[in-house]
């Protein structure tokens, strides 16, 4: 219940600031009525802007009769006799007449509006009048000021709550137990859950500084680095695809490492800021400096045909415009794109000086095809050749090669089979390995003969010198399109096409001394090519095409007089030998040899004929789909041992660029250009005297200026927001006129200030938080606070809040004892349904592009924490999604809260739950000598941190009976859960039965909520 009472708070904005309103207005939590006077902060402004700015606010184009009533000035001004507000009289006001007309063409708002004022708002709106109409700036628009702390001899947030609960004749509740304060302070902080001995152990310390010892160790985790650096991955609209319709990879994971770091070092907040915005500027920039600018370089980009780079490249400064404002100002900016915006004082001149601060990158309007987008950073060998690097981008390709296995894999099998038992022992002649393999040992190149016309014929020569003929010399060789081969004046035969070469041991051929290799050549169009690779037995190159070639033109009575070298112009396609079958060896006799190779031993080119062969034994749809995914996973291969050959790692950031002029764009067209206007930032937030801001340096230190007075509020309520479950700006990513009132404004301006004061201290602002009695309360709702204060707004207690999504599957896979530790490096692929991203993707295109097609992590990766999993913006990952998770297209400050059951069908069903399940099944029965019996107690203490009761405990071990008395009688039933034939009947009974009181405990609302 109260989990859906907190979700509820979310439905719309609009609701929020109308919820709060009534609230702040309502006899039983602190009514206008039993207050001296009213705030226009508090109480007029949210009404004035819902209903009347939009008209009457700071959009000049869209203003009505020349009035603002977000200005006094404007306001208290008489027009043609007629003043909208007169202090103190009611009935000479204009605004009073107009709300309460009933006349329709006289009544505000216009009907066709339709923002009506409720008799509530109307009433307030009149009784301000009568107090005199005080007006005043906006609260956020002011610098903070350090309040007074209210006299206490506690902590000072909780100084500030006690005061605010007195006002409304309320108190704190008794603080939580200690079983739930270490699972709260763990989760907060770590995302993850305590362990049983830690909980223990907490339990056993009764030293009064038990609880702030545990803070400060659960601060210095690498695991709080990654908790903290979830949430900037929101901002930050991190993704491992460029978004956008085709949707392609990127890689940035090198930035997000820097995060994790910098979290890890406690980096400064401001300094963390400056490096983001503008690191490259700095005197002297670092690597790291440079590598943290990728934070604004996170946006989405395009290389799709028909993609106009000038409309793109606006689009992307948007973005980081949003970017900025959001996270960092809690402004809506981007609303001012178009026009002046209707209810903050931010003209569009305004959102264009903004915009010529970001507008000095050499960033295009055109992304890179299957990687990252200029301008980019080598980061060398000190990123891609570290060895957990290495070791993740090796694994990635076992991955690939183990997916190729699951392809059609009954009759994929069943034809290896026949092929072996078709298979002559007469015709098992030595072939010790394929083209493609033959190929990679003399890494060979195409060569090409420059302007060759079509339907003209090439005869190609090349000499070589042997000091000794070796036992084995295996040659390969293709030419385009059809070639006849001659070796020392013998024919060796036709190659007929080029995707079909000419494979063969050729030993009996060489002669010690001079040999000469020739190759007479028809090209049918466009250029034409040749592809050699000769090694000995030892796979040590003999001949390759990275060597020089002569050729002529014409028949070979023409000599190579008429000719010359061969040009050198790349490999010809994504891979060079296309068909495996070649025309020295039959494939009936490679593929039962193939076939033979253990499935986990066998290279893609040795996959590839198998599967081929399969394919043409399939129906439609299914040989275009094994083809497609054949050329997919061809691709993929490709990019992982391009990233193993190079060992250097690359990670896309900003750079100084050229000046670019910056015109303001009539209504936010790329194509409409107007006045140029220079640097700068909104006028209102200037300052007197304050030095121009002309560039993104000059921006961060303005940003992180002590006296600004948006940043250090907007960054605390985004922390209070992850520890309390809600902002004391509810509306975290708007602190405008349309954003919410704060629950308890000096507690606000004073985190600010002090964050400030302590040097920007993350760690020091975390733990100030923590260590308060406000957030140790008990989240007991009793029927007085649910009346009261449904939405918890005055703190007299601690909130019930789910998991973010990402730590619902970590907490899973934690308890489960199947977690993967390991911070940092690339991105993995834990499990997800079949064909998802196909549906979302270019999967089919005859062309490649990476990320089209998913292919899930094996082993250890698909057990990393979520921090890691691949994210492609098109179709993120759908059980984190179930949970609420952004697609990460734009910053997102707030994620929405909601309770579907689509949420239960996850955590009851999807394949890394149940392994978590059977995993926490298993360790049930885990204990010196083993047991027979599972430990329930334990498991339930490791989901929710507590003991059951006498009654929960009965309720489980009856429903393991039950289930043990089911799979005892379906032992298959039980193989299918448990997924495993080890061991007799009775014993996988009992895990099956265990698996399912695992499964219960996981899916309880108390696992996956924040006590």
């Amino acid at each position: 219940m109260e989990t859906d009472l907190e979700s509820a708070s979310r439905a719309s904005r609009g609701a929020v600031r109308f919820t709060l309103l009534c609230v702040l207005m309502g006899a039983a939590v602190a009514p206008a009525a039993a207050q001296d006077t009213l705030s226009f902060n508090r109480d007029v402004r949210p009404i004035l802007s819902e209903h009347c700015f939009s008209c009457h606010g700071p959009d000049a184009a869209h203003r009505q009769a020349d009035l603002r009533l977000d200005i006094a000035e404007s306001a208290l001004a008489e027009r043609d006799g007629v003043r909208a507000i007169v202090p103190f009289d009611s009935e000479a006001s204009e605004l009073v007449y107009r709300i309460t007309a009933e006349d329709r063409f006289e009544i505000m708002p216009p009907a066709d509006a339709h923002l009506p004022l409720s008799k509530d708002e109307i009433a307030l709106l009149r009784r301000w009048v009568e107090e005199g109409a005080p007006y005043a700036g906006h609260w956020a628009f002011e610098t903070p000021v350090k309040p007074s702390v209210p006299k206490t001899t506690g902590h000072p947030i909780d100084a500030f709550v006690d005061a605010r609960l007195m006002e409304a004749g309320l108190s704190r509740s008794e603080r939580a137990g200690r079983e739930a304060l270490i699972r709260r302070a763990s989760l907060d902080l770590t995302g993850l859950p305590p362990t049983v001995a830690e909980v223990d152990a907490f339990l056993a310390d009764d030293d009064p500084r038990a609880f702030e010892r545990l803070v400060d160790e659960l601060l210095t985790r690498e695991q709080t680095a990654e908790r903290l650096t979830l949430d900037w991955l929101d901002v930050a609209r991190y993704a491992d695809t460029n978004g956008y319709s085709i949707d392609d990879h990127r890689e940035m994971w090198p930035w997000r490492d820097w995060v994790i770091r910098a979290f890890r070092d406690n980096k400064p907040y401001d300094e963390f800021l400056t490096w983001q915005l503008a690191g490259d500027l700095l005197p002297e920039a670092t690597l790291d400096q440079k590598i943290a600018t990728g934070f604004l370089r996170n946006a989405m980009n395009t290389h799709e045909g028909g993609t106009i780079p000038e409309e793109y490249r606006v689009a992307s400064i948007v973005d980081k415009i949003d970017t900025v404002g959001t996270s960092l100002m809690g402004l809506t900016l981007e609303c001012a794109q178009c026009h002046d915006h209707k209810y903050d004082p931010i003209s569009q001149k305004d959102y264009y000086r903004f915009f010529a601060l970001l507008n000095q990158t050499s960033e295009g309007g055109t992304g890179a095809v299957n990687g990252n987008t200029q301008p980019t950073l080598d980061l060398g060998e000190a990123w891609g050749g570290r060895d957990d690097v290495i070791r993740s981008y090796q694994r990635r390709e076992e991955d690939l090669l183990a997916f190729l296995a699951e392809l059609f894999a009954d009759r994929r099998r069943a034809l290896e089979q026949e092929l072996l038992e078709r298979a002559s022992p007469a015709e098992e002649m030595p072939l010790p390995r394929g083209a493609h393999e033959i190929f990679a040992a003399a890494m060979p190149k195409w060569v090409w003969a420059p302007d060759v016309r079509d339907d003209d014929s090439l005869t190609v020569e090349r000499a070589f010198h042997l000091e000794s003929v070796p036992a084995s010399a295996w040659l390969a060789i293709s030419g385009d399109n059809r070639a006849e081969l001659h070796l020392n004046g013998q024919r060796l035969g036709v190659v007929d096409p080029w995707m079909e070469p000419f494979a063969g041991d050729v030993a009996a051929h060489l002669l010690a001394g001079e040999n000469v290799l020739r190759v007479e050549a028809s090209n049918a169009g466009g250029v034409a090519g040749l592809l050699v690779a000769l090694v000995d037995e030892g796979d040590t190159a003999i001949l390759a095409t990275d060597e020089t070639w002569r050729f002529s033109r014409g028949n070979a009575a023409n000599g190579l007089a008429r000719g010359g070298e061969m040009k050198e112009l790349g490999p010809y396609g994504a891979a060079p030998w296309g068909h495996f079958a070649a025309s020295g060896a039959s494939p009936e006799i490679r593929l039962p040899k193939l076939a033979a190779i253990p499935e986990v031993e066998r290279s893609f080119e040795q996959w590839r004929p198998l599967l081929e062969r399969l394919g043409k034994s399939l129906e439609e749809p299914e040989r275009t789909l094994l083809h497609r995914q054949l050329g997919a996973i061809e691709g993929e291969l490709k990019l992982v041992r391009e990233r193993l050959k190079s060992r250097r790692a690359t990670v896309m950031v900003l750079d100084s660029g050229k000046p670019r002029p910056t015109p303001m764009l009539d209504r936010g067209s790329y194509d409409r250009p107007g006045e140029v206007v220079e640097p700068g930032v909104p006028a209102f937030l200037e300052g007197p005297g304050q030095r121009p801001v002309t560039n993104r340096l000059e921006l961060a230190r303005w940003l992180t200026d002590a006296k600004h007075p948006l940043t250090a509020r907007v960054a605390v309520n985004r922390y209070w927001q992850m520890l309390m479950g809600t902002g004391l700006v509810e509306t975290a990513e708007d602190f405008g006129s349309q954003g919410s009132w704060p629950s308890h404004p000096e507690l606000l301006d004073w985190l600010a200030v002090s964050f400030v004061e302590h040097g920007w201290n993350v760690r020091w602002l975390l733990k100030t938080i923590v260590l308060s009695e406000a957030y140790r309360q008990s989240s007991r709702v009793t029927a007085e606070l649910r009346e009261r204060d449904p939405y918890n707004r005055l703190l007299a207690r601690s909130s019930r809040v789910r998991l973010p999504a990402e730590h619902v599957r970590d907490n899973a896979l934690f308890i489960g004892g199947l977690l993967s530790m390991r911070v940092g490096g690339p991105s993995t692929y834990p499990d997800q349904p079949d064909g998802l991203w196909r549906q979302a993707s270019h999967f089919g295109y005859p062309g490649f592009f990476s990320a089209q097609s998913f292919y899930p992590s094996v082993g250890e990766d698909r057990f990393r924490r979520s921090l890691y999993t691949f994210w492609k913006r098109t179709a993120p990952p759908p059980a984190l999604t179930a949970f609420d998770a952004p697609n990460r297209e734009v910053c997102t400050v707030r994620r929405p809260r909601t309770n579907t059951p689509l949420q239960a069908l996850v955590t009851l069903n999807e394949p890394q739950f149940m392994e978590a399940a059977r995993a926490l099944g298993e360790r049930m029965f885990q204990s010196e000598g083993g047991r027979e019996v599972p430990d329930i107690v334990t498991a339930f203490r490791a989901c929710t941190g507590r003991v059951p009761s006498d009654a929960e405990r009965a309720l489980l071990e009856e429903a393991y009976d039950r289930h043990l008395r089911r799979y005892l009688a379906e032992p298959a039933a039980a193989v299918a859960l448990t997924r495993s034939e080890a061991g007799d009947d009775e014993s996988r009974a009992r895990l099956a039965a265990a698996t399912l009181i695992a499964s219960t405990l996981l899916n309880l609302d108390e696992t996956i909520t924040r006590p």
